[in-house]
This record gives structure tokens, C-alpha cells and sequence, in this order.
């Protein structure tokens, strides 16, 4: 229904709806504004007489499900604010320096392929140096990843070290990241090397120690004990060397194992220092897909798991305790301040125009998830390829219409704004990089996950209270 007025020159804007409650029905524009009017208000919106009522008048222009000619401007700028990552050089550099691990995590999504026995080389890896600062972005991420990355320590060393040298000289800002299991591979010498070049540290943690070692497969006896102490030692190279607190992150992989246990998940996190969890499905990838019918469960399985997780956070940040959820907070900063960069929840995603993955033997994918499946559909060139060939791949150009929103059903959910595509598990799951996503295993679990949020927000003032702090807190950092 067009709502007109040659006087204030009033057109209804494009916007998508959902009923989150009995008197609630939340309106969404590409913008990613959003506003909630009540049956009453939206029965007025579809007949077109919503301008006769001033307060939904002024509560729909405010968030430009109206437009007029004085605040289209700033919608118009929103807009693009809102894509401008799409135009942006790849800023998210993934390289694999090994596919070996000392570790069988029986979820893995990096699990080793058949036959894969090498690792990469300093003359390979000088070569992703280049290919990496190449790229016109002056702000990079180089990400080291595995297998298990400290296998391959001499060469994790020389990318920390020349990819710095060689930024230096070109001016540009490089940050850097590692991905380790903490087992005794993470020796006292590799901590110090990794703190004293400033290189940020993330580790995976399974949930309580049961859980936690039989996902493992018990090859590393005792594995949580170790996880333990060589998270404690982390923390006391860290004080020796620096002042300011020790930085260390986790990732959970949520198995079926674990769905019962949302309190002992937050408890074990803050038992071992953490002051945030990062929680993530089973995905069909490496190892995973292998064991998908001894770990796979519905999706709206790990949406209970997760809602009673985010639960506790907020409980125990009620009681002064600090600990956050990351997916929580990632949905926050999208729902309340607009695009927050992560590329996982982005239309269209970050596949090879915002990130890209450089494997152990110098090929190059289009994103993480594109090596793990080694898809030749997700192989965008090689060491040697020059910058033209990678950006004008047809592998990426084809992941990159694959995750555009508007060629989807997700063109008309509500929660577009919020959410993103992923072509590479569209295509393990369906074998078609573009299937038909609405209603997906991805799409319920985000779906869920949203729901939660909006509705804590609208039905529960106190659990309100603490996620607008976690927000405003997010935005400060």
C-alpha cells in the first residue's frame, strides 16, 4: 500500500515485517533501521492511514519506513554506510600454515584431507606476504590458522616477523591472529614469541571437562587438565611481559553433548579465566561432515541451548560477574548500531572480496570454509596468480552473487538486515551454491538467535537493562 501526500511529499518505503508477539510486529528497512507498532498501528500501515495517527506518523518516519523529502537524505546515507564493506579490498587475510594436528576433535570443520602430509614453506609463504600487501587496504587481519598452526612454528614465525617488516615499509597497519588447541605443542617459548609480537590468541574449549576430552577422542589423556595449565601459563608470561591485562578468546563447538549443559558451559568458561565465549553450531565441514550422524541435531536444538546460555550470561552479569557471548554481542551491534563487519552475517558475505585463505601448498580459497571442503568451486588461484586473476575469479565472482540477498527468499524476511548468506555450507548441504535458504538449517538457527534478542528486549525489562549496557560497552571498546 503507497502512502501519499503532495504536501509533505510522504512515500511509503520498502519494508518487511514479522509478528514477534500476540501485539508486536517489528518493521525492518535495508537500512537497518527498525521500529515495533502494535496490531493496531500495523493494521493502520497496510490500509494506508497511517499518517492520520501523529505518533505512528512520527515513529515511522523516525525509523524511514516513511520517506519525505527532508529525511531521505539521511536514509539515502545510511544506505551507504550500510554497504560500503562491498567496495572495500579484502581486509581478512586466513593462512594456513599446516593441516596437521596433534588432536582427531571429532567435530572438527579443519580436519585433515586425505593424503595431506605437507606444510607450508618460507618461499610459499613470502609469497602470500606479497599477495596479502598487495591489496590497496591499508588496515589488514593475518589470521594463522591449521591443523594445528604451532606445528609449523618456524613459519609462523617468519609471517609474523616479515609480514611486519615489509607492512612497515609500505605504511600499512597489519594485525595479527593465531588459532591454537593450548596442548603441550603451545610450549612457554611460543607463548613469549606470540606476546611479545603482539599477536592476538584464540583457543577452542568443548564445554565442561566430560565433554571437553570425549570430544577430543581422549588421544591427549587428560587434555582438560593441560587445557588448564597451559591457559595458566598464558596468563603469567602475559603479566611477566606486559602490564594490562591478559587478551584470550575461546570458541565453543557446540555437539550434541553438550546442549543439556548451558550453565556448566558458562561456569567452565568463567572457571578458566575467560571473560567471554564465543558459541557456534555443528557445521557439515572437514571431520564434522564425516561424523554428522553421530553429531547432528535441529536446529532449533542449539537455539534452546543458546537462549539458555545467553540466559546465564545475563544472569551472571546481573551479579557483577563479566562475561559476554559473542554471537549475543554480534547481534546486538547489527540490530542497534547498523553493520558491525562480520563477514559471516553479511549480504553479500566476505568470500573472496572481503577475506580470503591461503592454503599450506599456496592455493588460495575464497574464505575459510571454502578450503575446508577443498571445492574446486571455491578455489580462486594460487601463489603465483596475479591480483587481477583473484579478483576477477570466477569462483569468487559466482560465491559472491551466491550470497546476494536480493536473488533469495531472505529478500523478504524481517531479519534480512541482520543476517547473512553462506554459498560455501549452502553447497555441502544442498550441492547448489543458491538454493532456495529461507527455512535452512543456518537460517533457522539465526532466525532463532534473533528471535531471542528482540523478544528479551520486548518481554523481559531487566535482561533489557543488562543487554543495552552490553551494547553501549561494545561501542566503547
Amino acid at each position: 500500500m503507497q502512502v501519499t501526500n503532495k504536501k509533505q511529499d510522504l512515500e511509503q518505503n520498502f519494508f518487511r515485517f514479522r509478528q514477534l508477539e500476540e501485539d508486536a510486529f517489528l518493521l525492518t528497512v535495508d537500512s537497518g533501521e527498525w521500529c515495533i507498532v502494535s496490531k493496531q498501528e500495523f493494521a493502520l500501515l497496510k490500509s494506508g492511514l497511517c499518517t492520520e495517527d501523529r505518533e505512528l506518523k512520527e515513529k515511522l518516519l523516525n525509523c524511514h519506513v516513511i520517506l519525505t523529502t527532508s529525511n531521505r537524505a539521511d536514509y539515502e546515507t545510511l544506505i551507504r554506510a550500510r554497504w560500503r564493506e562491498i567496495f572495500m579490498p579484502p581486509s581478512l587475510h586466513i593462512v594456513v600454515v599446516t593441516p596437521q594436528c596433534n588432536l582427531r576433535c571429532i567435530y572438527c570443520h579443519a580436519a585433515m584431507r586425505q593424503n595431506e602430509h605437507g606444510e607450508m614453506t618460507k618461499p610459499i609463504a613470502s609469497k602470500i606476504i606479497d599477495k596479502i600487501l598487495a591489496t590497496p587496504q591499508e588496515a589488514l587481519m593475518l589470521e594463522i590458522q591449521g591443523g594445528e598452526p604451532l606445528l609449523n612454528f618456524d613459519v609462523v614465525k617468519y609471517l609474523v616477523t616479515e609480514t611486519r617488516r615489509r607492512a612497515e615499509q609500505l605504511r600499512k597497519h597489519i594485525d595479527f591472529a593465531i588459532v591454537t588447541n593450548f596442548t603441550n605443542v603451545l610450549t612457554d617459548e611460543k607463548i613469549r614469541f606470540l606476546i611479545e609480537n603482539q599477536v592476538s590468541v584464540s583457543t577452542s574449549v568443548d564445554g565442561p571437562r566430560e565433554v571437553h576430552e570425549s570430544n577430543r577422542n581422549r588421544i591427549l589423556p587428560n587434555g582438560f587438565g593441560i587445557l588448564k595449565e597451559r591457559i595458566d601459563a598464558y596468563r603469567r608470561i602475559w603479566r611477566e611481559l606486559r602490564s594490562d591485562e591478559p587478551q584470550l578468546s575461546a570458541m565453543l563447538t557446540a555437539t550434541r553433548n553438550v546442549l543439556d549443559k548451558p550453565k556448566e558451559t558458562v561456569d567452565t568458561f568463567i572457571e578458566l579465566g575467560f571473560k567471554e565465549l564465543f558459541v557456534r553450531p555443528v557445521n557439515p565441514l572437514g571431520r564434522g561432515a564425516r561424523n554428522l550422524s553421530e553429531l547432528d541435531y535441529p536446529p532449533e536444538a542449539f537455539v534452546e541451548y543458546w537462549g539458555k546460555l545467553a540466559d546465564w550470561v545475563i544472569e551472571y552479569r546481573k551479579q557483577g560477574v563479566a562475561i559476554t557471548e559473542n554471537h549475543l554481542d554480534l547481534l546486538l551491534l547489527k540490530i542497534f548500531f547498523r553493520e558491525n563487519g562480520y563477514m559471516d552475517l553479511r549480504f553479500p558475505c566476505g568470500a573472496s572480496y572481503g577475506q580470503r585463505t591461503y592454503d599450506f601448498d599456496g592455493s588460495i580459497f575464497t574464505c575459510d570454509e571454502g578450503r575446508m571442503i577443498h571445492e574446486s568451486l571455491f578455489r580462486i588461484g594460487d601463489v603465483d596468480s596475479t591480483t587481477r586473476e583473484l579478483n576477477c575469479s570466477k569462483n569468487g565472482r559466482q560465491a559472491l552473487m551466491a550470497s546476494v540477498a536480493e536473488t533469495s527468499y531472505c529478500e523478504f524476511c524481517a531479519y534480512k538486515p541482520f543476517c547473512g548468506i553462506c554459498p560455501i555450507l549452502n553447497f555441502t548441504q544442498t550441492g547448489n551454491m543458491s538454493p532456495p535458504v529461507f527455512n535452512s538449517r543456518r537460517c533457522r538457527i539465526y532466525q532463532g538467535m534473533i528471535d531471542y534478542v528482540f523478544r528479551k528486549f520486548l518481554t523481559d525489562p531487566s535482561a533489557r537493562e543488562v543487554l543495552s549496557d552490553m551494547t553501549l560497552k561494545e561501542i566503547g571498546n
